[in-house]
């Protein structure tokens, strides 16, 4: 019997979301619930308002990244305590968890943070929230059944993925560019 261990490159699942708009919104499940954060950020968009859009969103524990329109990726490393955000499927995620790894280890500063209470961070195109009847069908399965709710959000382009510690994360946002390729990252960075 040989003590060898494997040595293959880890494979890290993903989730797809779909933009449009070129905003990615990140969220809390719960605030695509909540009215308050539903009219704030309805306003902003009616009044195309992107300072008052941000400050809403930022208000409410989410950020919205300026991203390329099309499918991005949305990866969870759970060993790393690391959830990234890009346009590239990786078929080798020892590559760019390394990459990331480098960069985070060099005390690279957060743009913003994000607040997750229930444990489930969204991933979805901004417009996502200017479609009432989408918004409203959401609030309705999220009263009823998270699980349908997730789903909902899958099948309406987006990705919803679990944060870190089950009583809620805090979690800085760094967009790092290693060989020239943005991502956006996330991981736990305050005490």
């Amino acid at each position: 019997m040989s003590n060898q261990v494997d040595s293959a490159p880890r494979s890290l699942n993903h989730e797809v979301v779909k933009i449009s708009s070129g905003r990615l919104l990140l969220i809390d499940q719960f605030m695509l619930s909540n009215s308050q954060f539903i009219d704030a950020v309805g306003e902003a968009l009616k009044a195309k308002d992107d300072e008052g859009l941000l400050k809403s969103i930022r208000r409410f524990g989410g950020d919205l990244l300026s991203v390329d329109s099309g499918e991005l990726k949305v990866y969870r490393d759970p060993a790393q305590l690391l959830l990234f955000v890009s346009s590239r499927e990786f078929e080798n995620s020892d590559e760019v968890v390394s990459a990331i790894s480098t960069q985070r280890e060099e005390g690279i500063v957060a743009t913003s943070h994000i607040f997750i209470d229930t444990r489930c961070l969204v991933f979805v195109d901004v417009d996502f929230l200017s479609k009432k009847e989408v918004a409203s069908e959401y609030a309705e399965l999220r009263d009823s059944d998270d699980k349908a709710a997730r789903d909902f959000i899958r099948s309406n382009g987006g990705a919803v993925r679990y944060g870190f510690n089950r009583l809620g994360d805090e979690l800085g946002v760094f967009k790092l560019t290693p060989g020239g390729e943005t991502i956006y990252c996330l991981w736990p960075d305050l005490a």
